[in-house]
C-alpha cells in the first residue's frame, strides 16, 4: 500500500498545479461518463455504440448473442451457455480487451472474458471499438476492445423495469432494474437470473446435449453523489456467480461442472479544478473458479486472482480545440490456487494523449503508454490517428498503432508447465477507413493490416509436456463493410436496418496457413419494421468455414442463422411490451467449436414491464 500512496500523491502534485481560467468552464455533468475516450469521440479507433433500443430488442440475453448479432466479432462457444470466447479481426480471445467503466477486467488467470456469463441487463451502455487500443486500455487491446458501462442518471424520479422470459429447454431469464434519483443523488440496481436445463437435441444425430444445465446470477449496483458543483463521488459494484455443468462434446460423456465467482468494486471521485478535470479511481477485482470432475462429488480444484487498482486521470483543455489527457495507474494482482504457485505482480503505467481539432474538416490524436513491471520488459506503446472530412458526407480516417498483450498467470506460473521467461505479444497495426453518410444512411469501409510478433502458443516441449512459448509470427489483414439505414418513414410505417460484412485473413507467417477458428467471411443483416405499437425484427447471421487444424486440412462448415422477433407494446405510454422470439428459425446445423453443436430451432416469449 505504501507504493500505491506514493504514486497517488505524486500524481496529484503533478496535476494540481495547472489551471486555465481563461478557457470556458467545464460543467460537471459533461464529464460524468466513466470512459472519457469514448465520450470524446476518439479519432484512432472505429467505435460502434449500441444504444438502449438495440440492446432491449435483442432476442438473446447474453452478451454473446448481442455482439454476434450487432458486430463482426466471431464467438467460439463450447455449446449454448458454456464458455464463449471472442475473435476480433482474426486475433485471439486474449487479444480482445474488455473494459468495465474504464477498468480492464480481462481475467488475470487466462487473459479473457467469458461472454456467456454476462447479462445485457447489467449495463446501459455497450460499445465495440475495432483496432488496436493498447495505448489507451493496456494489455489485450490488439484486435479491439469491448466497453461495458453504467452511466449515472440524475433525472429525478423512481423507475422500475422487470423482464420475464421463458423459452425452449426450460430456460428462464428474469431481471429487475431499479433507479431512484434526485438532483444530487442516484441509486441504480440491476439483478438478473438465467437458468436452463439446456438439454437440446443435436440435429441429425440421435444425441442431445447431456450435462449442460446452467445457472447464472448477477447483481449490479451504482451510486452517485454530487457533493457540490465541482465534486462527484460514484461507486460501482458487480457480483457474478455461475454454476454450470460441463456439457459433453459430441460422442463423449461428461459429469463435470464448474463454478465461477467474480466480484468487482470501483470507487471514483471526479473533481473540477479550474479547467482541469480529475478522476481518481480505486478498484478491487476478485475472480475465483472451481472445477469439479464429478458434479455430485464435493472434490474440486480451483484458482483465485485478486487485483487492486489505483488510477488517476486528468483531462485538461489547452484551448477550445485541443485537449490533453494523462493517466497514471498502479495495478497489483495476487494469484494462487491448486494449479498456481502463489505469485504477486505489480504493474505501473503512464499514458499521455492529445486530441486536436485543427479545423472542422481535420482532427488528429496522439497517445503513448509505458508500463513497468518486474516480470517482463514492456514495449513503448503508441497510437496516431485522425480524419479528414472532404465534404459533409464523406470522411477519410486513418491510424497506426503499436499494441501488446502480457502473459497471464496461467501462462507463466501454471504448475508444472508455466514458463516464467515469456515475453509480451507485440503488434503493429495500420488502418484506413472511408465513411459516407447523410441524414438517414451511412456506409463505412475499413481496411486494416496487423503484424503480431512473439505470439503465445501452448505446444509440447522436448519431454512431451504442453508448455507456453513465444513462437508464432502472425499477419492479419482484411476489410469491414458496414451499412446502416436509420428511421426511414412512410406515413406511420418506420423502417431501419443494417448490414455488416468482414473479410479476415489471419496467417502464420512461417506456414502461410490460416489460424484455426478464424472465419474468412462473417456477416450479419438486420431489418426492423414498426407500425404504431407493433415491431417486427429479423436477423441473418452468417459465419464462414473455420479451420480446426493448423495444417488447414480439417474444417467446420459455414452456417447461417435466422432469428426473428415480434414485439407489441401495451398501455398509453407503451410501458408494457410482449415479445415472441424464434432463434435459428431454419433449423440450421451449426458448430462454432469442434464437436460442440449449437441448438436448432428454439423459441422464447417475454414480457417487459416498466413503471
Amino acid at each position: 500500500m505504501t507504493y500505491f500512496k506514493r504514486v497517488f500523491l505524486l500524481t496529484i502534485q503533478l496535476w494540481c498545479c495547472y489551471s486555465y481560467a481563461q478557457i470556458k468552464p467545464i460543467e460537471l455533468n459533461e464529464v460524468t461518463v466513466t470512459d472519457w475516450y469514448l465520450s470524446k469521440n476518439g479519432a484512432i479507433q472505429n467505435t460502434k455504440k449500441l444504444n438502449d433500443s438495440v440492446i432491449k430488442s435483442n432476442a438473446g440475453v447474453s452478451l454473446t448473442s448481442l455482439l454476434s448479432n450487432q458486430s463482426l466479432i466471431f464467438f467460439k462457444e463450447n455449446g449454448l451457455g458454456m464458455v464463449s470466447s471472442p475473435s476480433f479481426r482474426g486475433t485471439t480471445a486474449q487479444q480482445t480487451a474488455v473494459v468495465w467503466n474504464g477498468i480492464n477486467i480481462n481475467s488475470a488467470l487466462n487473459g479473457q472474458t467469458d461472454f456467456n456469463l454476462l447479462s445485457i441487463k447489467s449495463f446501459n451502455q455497450i460499445a465495440v471499438s475495432a483496432g488496436g487500443g493498447s495505448s489507451r486500455y493496456g494489455t489485450g487491446a490488439i484486435g479491439g476492445s469491448i466497453h461495458l458501462s453504467n452511466h449515472l442518471n440524475y433525472t429525478e424520479g423512481f423507475e422500475v423495469e422487470l423482464l420475464n422470459q421463458y423459452g425452449s429447454f426450460n430456460t428462464w431469464f428474469n431481471s429487475a432494474n431499479f433507479r431512484l434519483a434526485s438532483s444530487k443523488k442516484t441509486l441504480q440496481v440491476q439483478l438478473s437470473r438465467n437458468a436452463s436445463d439446456n438439454d437440446y437435441k443435436y440435429l441429425n444425430t440421435p444425441f442431445k446435449n447431456e450435462n449442460g444445465a446452467f445457472l447464472n446470477e448477477q447483481f449490479s449496483l451504482q451510486f452517485g453523489y454530487q457533493l457540490n458543483a465541482k465534486n462527484q463521488l460514484a461507486y460501482y459494484n458487480q457480483l457474478l456467480q455461475s454454476d454450470r455443468q460441463f456439457s459433453a462434446a459430441l460422442y463423449s460423456v461428461s459429469n463435470a461442472k464448474y463454478k465461477d465467482l467474480q466480484i468487482r468494486n470501483l470507487l471514483e471521485w471526479t473533481n473540477l479544478y479550474g479547467q482541469l478535470v480529475s478522476k481518481t479511481k480505486v478498484a478491487h477485482l476478485l475472480e475465483n473458479y472451481q472445477y469439479f470432475t464429478h458434479k455430485n462429488i464435493a472434490t474440486y480444484t480451483g484458482n483465485t486472482a485478486e487485483t487492486f487498482i489505483l488510477k488517476y486521470e486528468g483531462l485538461l483543455p489547452l484551448s477550445h480545440k485541443m485537449v490533453a489527457q494523462f493517466t497514471s495507474e498502479v495495478n497489483q494482482t495476487k494469484a494462487f490456487g491448486d494449479n498456481l504457485k502463489t505469485q504477486t505482480r505489480t504493474i505501473s503505467s503512464n499514458m499521455l494523449a492529445l486530441q486536436h481539432q485543427v479545423a472542422n474538416y481535420f482532427k488528429y490524436e496522439l497517445s503513448t503508454r509505458k508500463e513497468v513491471t518486474q516480470l517482463y520488459e514492456s514495449p513503448l506503446l503508441f497510437a496516431v490517428g485522425g480524419y479528414w472530412s472532404l465534404s459533409k458526407k464523406y470522411k477519410i480516417t486513418h491510424s497506426i498503432s503499436r499494441n501488446f498483450r502480457i502473459p497471464t498467470f496461467n501462462d507463466m506460473f501454471w504448475q508444472p508447465s508455466g514458463n516464467a521467461n515469456l515475453k509480451p505479444e507485440s503488434a503493429y497495426q495500420f488502418e484506413i477507413g472511408n465513411q459516407f453518410c447523410n441524414q438517414n444512411n451511412s456506409i463505412k469501409l475499413n481496411l486494416y493490416y496487423n503484424q503480431i510478433t512473439d505470439m503465445l502458443r501452448w505446444i509440447p516441449n522436448q519431454l512431451g509436456v504442453w508448455q507456453p512459448f513465444n513462437t508464432d509470427q502472425v499477419i492479419t489483414y482484411g476489410g469491414e463493410l458496414m451499412a446502416q439505414l436509420q428511421n426511414f418513414k412512410i406515413g406511420q410505417h418506420q423502417f431501419s436496418g443494417q448490414y455488416q460484412y468482414a473479410y479476415t485473413i489471419s496467417e502464420n507467417q512461417l506456414t502461410h496457413k490460416q489460424l484455426i477458428y478464424v472465419p474468412k467471411h462473417k456477416s450479419n443483416t438486420q431489418l426492423n419494421y414498426q407500425y404504431k405499437k407493433l415491431k417486427i425484427s429479423g436477423q441473418y447471421v452468417y459465419t464462414g468455414t473455420v479451420f480446426i487444424s493448423s495444417d488447414n486440412k480439417y474444417q467446420l462448415p459455414d452456417y447461417g442463422i435466422v432469428n426473428a422477433s415480434v414485439y407489441y407494446a401495451i398501455g398509453k405510454k407503451s410501458n408494457y411490451v410482449l415479445a415472441f422470439h424464434v432463434l435459428n428459425a431454419t433449423n440450421q446445423v451449426c458448430q462454432s467449436y469442434e464437436n460442440r453443436p449449437l441448438p436448432g430451432r428454439n423459441y422464447s416469449i417475454s414480457i417487459n414491464l416498466k413503471f
